[in-house]
């Protein structure tokens, strides 16, 4: 298989076992494939991008969550929000007519209206219950997706992509979208996950806690990026690799780029190397199974999941198998996953099973905050294993 970054050989680096609510798309074996040419990582899960926009549009939880991507108005997202802008600017971009794509609850549309009046800004997103709430408060939102933009040839001057490219199979078809609708000379925004970054002491959040992202099927580098994007009409005219904030202290590596319609040649930029892919890949689900081998050994009846997320199905996917008959209680404070299920176990409030068996707190952000809810619920302090 060549790499849909530069055409080299992709090499096989192993696969996942993805799991999530039952009845959700994003059940399967993942299989990663790394490109050694340019560090672009693929996820084959065998959807289309179809497929998954439908699950966007109608089934995702964004509308209720926390976190990069999903266009808050948190501290760590107005951090965001403000090096998005400082790039910009530093690229003269400081008037015009914008669209940010997979704008989801709308956080820097809102930003650009209180910071930056003069780019007019409109939101653009397949998932019309997280507009809701922009286009209720005045402010431009649109549904549309990244394959067919609601704008005519040329009708934009910069156009905003913040964590979606990583989302899309067809990534040079997203591309030249942006391409028709951006003027000549248009700018062009982008920020992905950085894979250069996900094994780095300062941005590594805990085992599989990148890979684990199901619905990530790329991991891009700069050189894999600006690849995509001088093929589609685009020369990258600034990058900036940084660390950005989470939740709990942590941090994100964020790959930000700027790129100018129809630019006469991409700028000549520094870029910071990474940690061996494949090796790290090996190292962190080696990880992850050996955490799921503990827990299914443990003889505590029952066995409490706190925090059903990123992180719990990561180390579900290899523990469900080994849980096969065995007392199961998962536990979430979040009102949109009570009553969904895994397996056909249901999501429960923690006060459900107050105190009971062996606690496993699944979140590397939010884990002191789980243990001290925890223990105020009864679950002593040596009954309680989080994830580290």
């Amino acid at each position: 298989m060549s790499c849909p970054a530069c055409g080299a050989t992709l090499a096989s680096v192993g696969s996942v076992p993805a799991k999530d609510f039952d009845g959700s798309i994003f059940t399967f074996d993942g299989q990663f494939r790394h490109c050694p040419a340019c560090g672009f990582t693929r996820v084959e899960t065998g959807l289309s991008d179809r497929e998954i926009s439908r699950h966007y549009a109608e089934v995702s939880l964004y509308v209720a969550l926390s976190g990069v991507g999903v266009g808050g108005d948190s501290a760590q997202d107005r951090a965001r929000y403000a090096q998005y802008l400082a790039l910009m600017r530093a690229n003269r971009v400081s008037e015009g007519r914008h669209a940010d794509i997979g704008c989801s609850r709308g956080g820097f549309v809102r930003y650009l209206a209180a910071q930056a009046p003069a780019i007019v800004s409109t939101g653009v997103d397949c998932d019309a219950r997280s507009l809701a709430g922009l286009a209720a408060d005045g402010f431009g939102a649109l549904e549309g997706d990244a394959f067919a933009l609601p704008f005519a040839d040329g009708e934009k001057d910069v156009l905003s992509y913040f964590h979606v490219l990583e989302h899309l199979y067809d990534v040079d078809s997203a591309l030249a979208e942006a391409a028709r609708v951006l003027k000549p000379g248009g700018a062009l925004i982008v920020e992905v996950p950085d894979a250069l970054g996900y094994f780095q002491p300062e941005t590594y959040v805990g085992p599989m806690f990148w890979l684990a992202m199901k619905e990530h099927v790329n991991h891009f580098t700069p050189r894999a990026l600006r690849h995509f994007l001088r093929r589609n009409g685009f020369a990258t005219v600034d990058v900036l690799q940084s660390r950005q904030p989470m939740k709990g202290d942590k941090h994100y590596p964020s790959l930000l780029l700027c790129a100018r319609k129809d630019a006469a040649a991409d700028i000549d930029a520094a870029v910071a190397d990474g940690p061996d892919f494949p090796a790290a890949f090996r190292r962190d689900t080696a990880i992850m199974q050996r955490y799921a081998r503990e827990i299914a050994a443990d003889p505590s009846e029952p066995l409490c999941f706190w925090g059903i997320g990123l992180e719990f199905f990561a180390l579900y996917g290899y523990a469900g198998p080994l849980l096969a008959g065995r007392q199961v209680r998962l536990l979430d404070r979040n009102q949109t996953k009570l009553g969904l299920t895994v397996d056909g176990r249901p999501v429960e409030a923690p006060e459900a099973a107050a105190g009971q068996g062996r606690l496993i707190c699944c979140s590397y952000m939010a884990g002191p905050e789980i243990r001290e809810q925890a223990m105020a619920l009864g679950w002593p302090a040596e009954s309680i294993l989080c994830l580290s």
